[in-house]
């Protein structure tokens, strides 16, 4: 099961349905973000049964509508459900639903508990969630710009801010793809096993981001100390083939020694090794002073 289809179970299952506000709220949202919504028929699919039963039972409870069987098919590789909404009541649905006050300051959408339902229904019905392991992203398809908009609005209402881009025709598509936006999002609508799981994810990303870029670092480190003490060794083996050693002070000589023996150690490490010790700064000056004197 997607992520996806896990937050509309969840969302399915909320205690919403004890309140009948939130419950209505929940179906307009439902009926008005439908694949289709028509005065003759309605048409709803999801990769999630427990949606699709619970309008069912929503609608048969309310007004007694015929509903198709629910009908399984493939789509790209994914097991979908749908169900097509018939008969007289059809109409007088679509009638009640495009005719209801849906502002924030009248009609269903004052009261933030029926905001949220209405917000769960449009998402249940034509939302998507991306899997928070591989990106975080949440979108809702409007089949009008009124109700993207309207959504958007709600969403802001209640501390989730949802972007807007068309879509082809008229849908318009409302869209976050932040990953404590989506949080936000999700755990305002009562999916908290949800959120918590992004979350989760999120967490485990950024470690495994902080641990790669230290690899990354440690690993960049390595190269160049590896690539200036090949450097500082030919230079040391020039100037014993070309001048001979003892061309080197005495104190560039003990070094270049040392250097050779140790080819893997650290300027701060060739310099704990030196008698007496050098801080880093000092090695470095010494090994660039024989790197100039080997081009001499």
């Amino acid at each position: 099961m997607s992520f996806s289809t896990k937050v509309k179970d969840e969302l399915c299952n909320f205690k919403y349905t004890k309140k009948p506000c939130c419950a209505d709220a929940f179906l307009t949202g439902v009926l008005l973000f439908s694949q289709v919504f028509t005065p003759e028929r309605i048409v709803l699919s999801s990769d999630c049964r427990e949606f699709l039963d619970r309008t069912v039972s929503s609608l048969k409870k309310l007004v007694g509508i015929e509903v198709s069987d629910i009908a399984e098919l493939t789509r790209a590789g994914r097991l979908l459900y749908k169900i097509e909404l018939t008969g007289s009541t059809v109409a007088l649905l679509y009638e009640a639903a495009h005719s209801m006050p849906l502002s924030l300051e009248e009609g269903a959408l004052i009261k933030n508990c029926d905001r949220a339902a209405f917000l769960r229904g449009a998402f249940c019905a034509a939302g998507y969630v991306s899997e928070p392991e591989s990106s975080y992203h949440l979108e809702i398809d409007a089949p009008e710009e009124g109700l993207c908009s309207l959504i958007a609005e709600v969403s802001k209402a209640l501390g989730a801010e949802l972007k807007i881009a068309p879509q082809r025709g008229r849908k318009t598509r409302a869209y976050m793809k932040n990953a404590d936006e989506v949080f936000a999002f999700l755990n305002m609508l009562g999916a908290s096993a949800a959120s918590l799981r992004l979350m989760e994810a999120k967490v485990i990303k950024e470690v495994r981001n902080d641990i790669n870029r230290r690899v990354n670092f440690e690993t960049a480190n390595l190269m160049k100390t590896a690539s200036a003490s090949a450097e500082q060794i030919e230079a040391i083996e020039k100037i014993k083939r070309e001048k001979g050693f003892e061309f080197l002070p005495a104190h560039l000589r003990e070094l270049a020694n040392l250097r050779i023996q140790n080819p893997d150690m650290s300027l701060a490490q060739l310099g704990e090794s030196l008698n007496p010790p050098l801080s880093r700064s000092g090695v470095n000056h010494r090994l660039k002073k024989i790197v100039e004197l080997s081009r001499t």
